[in-house]
């Protein structure tokens, strides 16, 4: 029961490959394609995957699909399947516009993230500066006055509210003369 079920499931992936994957010239992880077979298996009421399937996915696809696909690692060694379609050209074009797209979050994002890693960085030697040594196993006695909040999260929360008031006020009351006079007060 489990061979037929077994190479239903097989039968569902290739055709999915064949279709889907190697047409649009998707560049799959191995792990994705298990995960489907896995979910073809167990569709056809087997509780879960033998090891011996999962093992030798890659075998059969290759035994299959014969030229029509390539399977190599990448940098951190999981395996990709990519379709035989896929030309020196895609990549390089994908490539390309995938660098320039980086390019263009880097510059958005940068003067932002240096002001969150200074604050963040900021707040942190604050709360370690002002941690007191507590004693373990922990006792509510211990507690006292142990919980103090240092001065500048206290100042970056305050800022953080006013901030999201300044921001709410501006878009509530959009080009209305109550906007002035509200931020006038803040």
């Amino acid at each position: 029961m489990y061979q037929a079920i077994g190479k239903e499931a097989y039968r569902n992936l290739l055709e999915y490959i064949r279709t889907d994957v190697i047409p649009s010239k998707k560049v799959i992880p191995m792990t994705s394609l298990t995960s489907k077979l896995e979910s073809f298996t167990l569709s056809g009421g087997v509780e879960r995957m033998t090891e011996s399937t999962r093992k030798h996915i890659r075998r059969r696809l290759e035994s299959e699909l014969e030229s029509s696909i390539d399977i190599f690692s990448d940098d951190k060694g999981k395996l990709l399947v990519i379709p035989e379609s896929v030309s020196l050209k895609d990549v390089v074009l994908e490539n390309q516009t995938l660098q320039r797209e980086l390019r263009v979050w880097k510059t958005k994002s940068t003067d932002v993230n240096i002001i969150i890693d200074q604050t963040s960085s900021l707040i942190r030697s604050a709360i370690q500066q002002d941690m007191a040594p507590t004693p373990w196993p922990y006792h509510p006695s211990d507690v006292k006055n142990a919980v103090t909040s240092p001065y500048q999260i206290t100042l970056s929360g305050f800022l953080l509210v006013l901030s999201l008031e300044i921001l709410t006020t501006k878009i509530k009351h959009k080009g209305s003369p109550l906007r002035s006079s509200r931020l006038a007060r803040i």
